[in-house]
């Protein structure tokens, strides 16, 4: 990759080990991982992804075997957020975190967030915010919105919605996917990865 493309952030993936966790277990990641990672509070660039592989179960999601938690970060952290390697985590079910890798960002044209939080929970405000925001960083695509979202925030309560940017340039791709949209990245919030089709944007 050129470079001048590789963006100011990369995502450190660890593998997981674990059974069932709480379906709103976002806050719960958050109070672990910062409980290892203090700085992480302090990054700006700093987020964490949903847990991949998980499948929801009654009132639980279940793990996968190949289940990952992935922090996307400026590179200059990755050795410091190798410190969370070995780490058990209550997210309703014990986690244990297990070795990591370090992936490089993609500039795909099509970028998604399972959660976008703005503040805003009527849907034609939220498009019109997140369309605003999105022009005020500079950034020409187009936007589908999905589902809404909710999740829980120590004793508050955020929600938002998912969303689909499509016909980004790779510049701008790589701009999103660092900058991300609006808040609680820690939560999983805001945090854009690739996305092959524009298709499905509601899961």
């Amino acid at each position: 990759m050129d470079e001048e493309l590789r963006g100011d952030v990369v995502d450190v993936v660890f593998s997981l080990r674990a059974e069932a966790i709480d379906c709103d277990y976002a806050n719960a990641l958050w109070q672990g991982v910062r409980g290892v990672l203090r700085w992480l509070s302090d990054e700006p660039l700093a987020g964490i992804h949903p847990i991949k592989g998980v499948t929801k179960s009654g009132e639980h999601l279940v793990v996968a075997r190949r289940a990952q938690l992935a922090l996307r970060l400026p590179p200059e952290r990755v050795t410091e957020a190798l410190e969370l390697r070995g780490a058990r985590l209550d997210l309703g079910g014990s986690v244990e975190v297990g070795d990591a890798v370090v992936r490089q960002l993609a500039p795909y044209p099509v970028l998604y967030s399972h959660f976008v939080s703005l503040g805003l929970d009527a849907e034609e405000q939220f498009v019109a915010e997140a369309a605003r925001l999105v022009t005020a960083a500079g950034i020409e695509c187009k936007l589908i919105v999905g589902k809404p979202r909710g999740a829980r925030a120590d004793a508050a309560r955020i929600s938002g919605f998912s969303l689909m940017l499509h016909g980004l340039s790779a510049r701008h791709s790589l701009q999103m996917q660092g900058a991300g949209l609006g808040g609680n990245r820690m939560l999983g919030c805001g945090i854009f990865v690739p996305h092959k089709t524009i298709a499905a944007v509601g899961t």
